[in-house]
C-alpha cells in the first residue's frame, strides 16, 4: 500500500512539472484548460504505476457505495396456516353423541395439539319401569379437554376428560287412578281420589375420563386452513345415580280407596321400596357407565 501511495504521488508531481510551463505561458483564458491538462496527465500516468493502486482503490471503496439490502417483506411472508400472534390455533364445530358444540385447539408439539370444547343438547323421550311410563328430558351438557397425539399423518389418539359433565335426565309420570303398579318389592294401586305421580332424576359423575381415536386435525400443518375430523371412543362416566319419589295416595290392590290407602310420600312401605326401585333403574342404565362418543366436525385454522 505504501508503494502504491508513493507511485501515485510521484505521478502527480511529474504531471505538474510537465504542465507547469503551459500554465505559466498561458493567456488569461487558458488557465482552466491548463489545470485540466495537469489533472489529465496525472490520471493518465497514475495507472501506469501498476495495478496495485487500482486494487487499493477498490479495497477501500466505502460501504455506502453498495446498494442497501432489501428489507424483509413481512406482509407477504408465507406464514403457516393457523399462525396467529406466534401461535398456531384452530377452531371447529362438531355434532356428536354428546350434543352439538365447538372445539378450540392449540399446537403444542410438532405432532400434538391441546384442545378444549363444549357440547350441549336437550332430548325429550319416554321410558318404562315397573309398569310406570315416564316422560322426561335428557340434558347433555359437558366441557372436554383433550391431548391429540398424531401417530401418523392425521390419525390421532386423544386421551382427555369431561371436566364438566352435566349429563343428566329428569322424568315424571302420572299414574291413572285404579291402575296397579310395582315399586321396589311392593305392589300398589293408584287412588282415584288422588292419583299417584312419580318423579325421578338420573345423574352422572361431574368429571369423567375419556379416550378417543380419530382422523383429522383442528390445526392443519402447512398452508391448508380447512379440515375435517371424525372421532370415536368412550367416556367412563360411572354408574348412574338414580333418585325416585312418589306423591299422591297409594292403596293396597285391588282397593282404590278405603283404609288401606295412605300418603305415598310418608308411607313406610313406599319409603323402604324406593331404594330398591332406584337400584333396579340404575342397573337398567348401567350400560351408560361407558358412554359411547362418536363425533363428526369441520375446522378452520386462523
Amino acid at each position: 500500500m505504501r508503494r502504491a501511495l508513493r507511485l501515485a504521488a510521484i505521478s502527480a508531481l511529474f504531471g505538474a512539472v510537465v504542465a507547469l510551463p503551459k500554465v505559466c505561458l498561458a493567456g488569461p483564458g487558458d488557465g482552466a484548460s491548463a489545470i485540466e491538462s495537469i489533472a489529465a496527465s496525472a490520471v493518465s500516468i497514475a495507472p501506469a504505476a501498476g495495478s496495485s493502486s487500482a486494487t487499493m482503490s477498490e479495497s477501500v471503496a466505502p460501504e455506502s457505495s453498495y446498494p442497501p439490502a432489501p428489507a424483509p417483506d413481512n406482509k407477504n411472508r408465507p406464514y403457516p396456516a393457523g399462525y396467529w400472534g406466534g401461535l398456531k390455533l384452530g377452531a371447529g364445530l362438531d355434532v356428536s353423541s354428546l350434543g352439538i358444540g365447538g372445539q378450540l385447539a392449540l399446537q403444542v408439539m410438532d405432532r400434538a395439539n391441546a384442545r378444549v370444547g363444549f357440547d350441549w343438547i336437550n332430548v325429550r323421550g319416554t321410558s318404562s319401569s315397573g309398569g310406570i311410563a315416564y316422560a322426561g328430558n335428557v340434558h347433555l351438557q359437558s366441557i372436554n379437554a383433550n391431548f391429540d397425539y398424531f401417530l401418523f399423518r392425521n390419525v390421532h389418539v386423544s386421551p382427555g376428560l369431561l371436566i364438566y359433565n352435566w349429563n343428566h335426565a329428569s322424568e315424571s309420570a302420572a299414574i291413572p287412578g285404579g291402575q296397579s303398579f310395582s315399586f321396589g318389592n311392593g305392589a300398589y294401586e293408584s287412588s282415584t281420589a288422588s292419583p299417584v305421580t312419580a318423579n325421578g332424576t338420573v345423574g352422572l359423575r361431574r368429571v369423567a375420563p375419556e379416550l378417543l381415536v380419530g382422523m383429522g386435525n383442528l390445526v392443519p400443518r402447512g398452508l391448508r386452513r380447512w379440515d375435517w375430523e371424525v372421532e370415536a371412543g368412550v367416556a367412563f362416566q360411572g354408574a348412574p345415580k338414580v333418585a325416585l319419589g312418589l306423591s299422591g295416595i297409594v292403596c293396597a290392590p285391588p282397593n282404590e280407596s278405603g283404609p288401606t290407602c295412605t300418603d305415598a310420600a310418608t308411607d313406610p312401605s313406599v319409603l323402604s321400596d324406593a331404594p330398591i326401585q332406584e337400584a333396579k333403574v340404575s342397573r337398567e342404565l348401567s350400560i351408560f357407565r361407558f358412554y359411547p362418543v362418536v363425533a363428526v366436525g369441520i375446522s378452520y385454522s386462523f
